[in-house]
């Protein structure tokens, strides 16, 4: 079944072009005035809202805030379509309770990419709520009897051992709906981004405002929404209590505090991956120089005994074969003295090359206990992450390493 999609634009063009874009995807309705689309609301019972900025008699906004104040209609998604780009006309958009914003003219796959992402978070809106509700239901029940500020003591104390950005996000929620706010949360961790929403939709303009605003002010306010700015986080409040100024004031005061912590801990979550990855580095060179030494000793090792060996065969060969040469008696003397001196010069050397061998082995088994001590260190880091995470530990299986260096 075919959504249906309410279309309002003064321009017969823009109907034209969009009903050829999108009849074969959704139910299209066509308004001409804004007044005209608040009159068709009850009979469209539109799934979604295209609407234009400029038009005749009450513009988009105007309409925008008319259809958020139908509570029937609060979850509808909005799209406005002007040709106006600036941030402030995007921010008048948002305020007035848009989902989306596109810039006329438009590209025919972004709209209708567009459109699917809004329907599909429609769709899952839905199927969340109760959910949402639920959960919202056991924090404020869990919440409720204590003074705002033991929460953000409590908040900022269990922190101190969540080792997973979305469990922090969803402790940030549980705080800001005891006090009563609606909040988007961005947390920047290691150079990426992620933004979550207290109701479980992230809405394309709530991304975009964020982002947009990351490093302006540390307070930056439009209507009743307030976003707050921290190097590695930023938070949207939706319903800033404007009508009164002590709790306006108050929200104020503890946010700093509140995102000041969340902030120092996903640095300490940067860090801590940090620590775990160059601990790992380290074992894996430690283990490559291991191995490169162990190498090297079995080739010495290796290249002293056949010297020796193919020494000692020929100086038999000698043995064996000058007499048949015809040589005088001293010059066989000679060159049977000169071969045995060159073989103790090579076992000499060999014995060197022994107490290198040696000096070879201690380094190594040096090695290898640096390697499993530096194992050790990256396995409690481990461990302790998994053990605040609550899930088994299972150590990862890797070669024992045996000592396997032959020595003269």
């Amino acid at each position: 079944m075919l959504l249906d999609v309410l279309v309002v634009d003064d321009d017969k063009l823009i109907h034209k072009i969009i009903d050829k874009l999108l009849a074969e995807h959704f139910t299209l309705h066509h308004c001409f005035s804004g007044d005209e689309a608040i009159e068709q609301l009850a009979n469209v019972q539109p799934q979604l809202i295209l609407l234009d900025v400029e038009m005749p008699g009450r513009n988009g906004y105007e309409v925008c805030d008319d259809i958020r104040s139908q509570s029937q209609y609060d979850h509808v998604p909005v799209v406005f379509l002007s040709g106006k780009t600036s941030l402030r006309e995007v921010m008048l958009g948002y305020e007035a309770g848009a989902d989306d914003y596109i810039v006329k003219p438009f590209d025919a796959n972004l709209l209708l990419a567009k459109l699917q992402i809004l329907t599909k978070n429609l769709s899952e809106f839905e199927q969340l709520s109760s959910q949402v509700q639920q959960a919202q239901d056991m924090a404020m029940e869990a919440l409720r009897g204590n003074s705002e500020l033991g929460q953000v003591m409590l908040f900022i104390e269990q922190s101190y051992g969540i080792t997973q950005i979305e469990t922090l996000a969803e402790r940030f929620f549980a705080l800001t709906g005891m006090l009563g706010l609606k909040t988007c949360l961005s947390l920047t961790l290691n150079g990426q981004n992620y933004v979550y929403s207290q109701n479980g939709i992230v809405k394309p303009l709530e991304k975009e405002l964020l982002h947009a605003t990351k490093h302006e002010n540390r307070f930056v306010d439009f209507g009743c929404r307030t976003i707050i700015n921290y190097p590695r986080v930023s938070v949207l409040i939706k319903n800033m209590p404007l009508d009164n100024a002590e709790d306006y004031g108050r929200y104020k005061d503890l946010f700093p505090a509140v995102l000041g912590a969340v902030d120092a801990k996903v640095a300490a979550l940067e860090e801590q991956a940090l620590i775990v990855e160059h601990a790992k580095q380290l074992s894996d060179s430690f283990s490559t120089i291991r191995e490169t030494l162990v190498n090297l000793a079995a080739t010495l090792n290796t290249n002293s005994k056949q010297s020796y060996e193919h020494l000692q065969g020929m100086y038999a060969e000698l043995q064996q074969h000058i007499p048949k040469l015809g040589l005088e008696e001293d010059q066989e003397l000679y060159i049977l003295d000169l071969t045995q001196q060159t073989i103790d010069k090579v076992a000499t050397t060999t014995y060197d090359s022994d107490k290198t061998n040696r000096e070879l082995a201690k380094v190594i088994l040096t090695m290898q206990r640096l390697v499993k001590e530096q194992n050790k260190v990256v396995e409690e880091v481990q461990k302790d992450t998994m053990r605040v995470q609550g899930v088994e530990f299972v150590p990862e299986q890797g070669d024992d390493y045996q000592m396997d260096v032959e020595l003269f």
